[in-house]
């Protein structure tokens, strides 16, 4: 891609950012926000394939890409090939473990954890691999590892919506829970769309007899789960059309 094409890229984007966020609903910009950032990532692809064929950017690059294409094994050993190539690229190990964790096989998200754990060897300042961290150590019953690891995070973000809902699901479990119903409220008001806090919320107020307010949540918690599954399926939609030969 020309100079001036990259450009005239850039140029587009500020634009649309721009546009976003003076009509962030209005389904127009957006798309066309999603249209030109999209374009310009395969571009700087592009480019990458002719400046840096073989580095470890350009195989962390088709990593993400497929990953994004459902091809969670090829990814992992794009993932793999760009940490052999370089062991402190910036991000390498987050993007690893993102996939790692959400990953359907086992042994696969198991071995997330090692790679957040590696992410902040690199950057202790990570507030996000703070914030997985404390997930993983929650599902693994580790409470005490898994409240530290959140509040670290969010002393680095403190308004960070789903590091106040991951610690307050911790703290409901070690009966926190008047920390915990503070926390999530919050959560809501950073993010109306959390869907978790909804549902957490709904229950600790059902706890406490405010029947309404439990109600209300719930109600909201049903609401973005029925968005949430309407977009899964575009989502699949698309993936199975971009696997089609």
């Amino acid at each position: 891609m020309s100079r001036n094409c990259a450009a005239g890229f850039e140029k587009a984007l500020a634009v649309a950012v721009k546009l976003g966020q003076m009509a962030p609903a209005e389904p127009q910009v957006l798309l066309a926000t999603f249209e030109i950032a999209r374009q310009t990532m395969d571009h700087t692809m592009l480019n990458m394939m002719v400046a840096a064929p073989d580095s470890a950017e350009m195989h962390m690059m088709m990593a993400g890409e497929l990953a994004r294409e459902g091809d969670p094994g090829k990814a992992v050993g794009q993932y793999r090939e760009a940490i052999r190539l370089n062991p402190a690229l910036p991000g390498v190990h987050f993007e690893l473990a993102e996939l790692m964790r959400t990953s359907v096989d086992p042994a696969m998200s198991a071995q997330a954890e090692a790679e957040y754990r590696a992410a902040l060897k690199m950057n202790a300042w990570d507030a996000l691999a703070w914030r997985q961290l404390g997930g993983i150590m929650n599902s693994k019953g580790d409470f005490k590892a898994a409240e530290e690891a959140y509040r670290k995070a969010l002393a680095l973000q403190p308004d960070d919506a789903e590091t106040k809902t991951g610690l307050a699901i911790v703290l409901i479990s070690t009966n926190g829970t008047d920390e915990a119903l503070g926390l999530l409220e919050s959560a809501l008001k950073t993010d109306p769309t959390n869907m978790i806090a909804h549902f957490r919320l709904s229950s600790l107020y059902r706890r406490a007899g405010r029947a309404a307010d439990a109600s209300r949540e719930m109600e909201a918690f049903r609401h973005y789960q029925e968005l949430k599954d309407k977009m899964s399926k575009v989502f699949k939609g698309r993936s199975a059309l971009v696997k089609q030969p």
